[in-house]
């Protein structure tokens, strides 16, 4: 099965991705200016759920790789939770 993309963001602060895949909507973020973005991020995120809860969805993901303790943290700090780690990679979600 093929993934879905879509672009929410994208201009000098970053790209801010979804990916359909097999049920699960993952978010993808690309950081260009690290205080913007995340400023950006904090206010998005609340109506970003709300759109993705009103098309079914109930937990938005993220997979990072095993070792990025900075990483981790920061996918801590937006309030994603361990789900689970294989292959080298740990799969993180938060309800919508």
């Amino acid at each position: 099965m093929r993934s879905e993309w879509y672009t929410m963001v994208d201009d000098e602060r970053g790209t801010l991705r979804l990916e359909f895949n097999r049920r699960m909507v993952f978010l993808h973020l690309l950081v260009r200016k690290p205080m913007e973005a995340i400023r950006a991020v904090r206010e998005q995120i609340h109506d970003l759920k709300k759109i993705l809860r009103n098309i079914g969805y109930r937990k938005v993901n993220v997979i990072i790789p095993e070792g990025d303790a900075k990483l981790y943290r920061f996918e801590e700090a937006f309030g994603f939770k361990e789900v689970r780690r294989c292959g080298g990679h740990i799969l993180m979600a938060q309800e919508c």
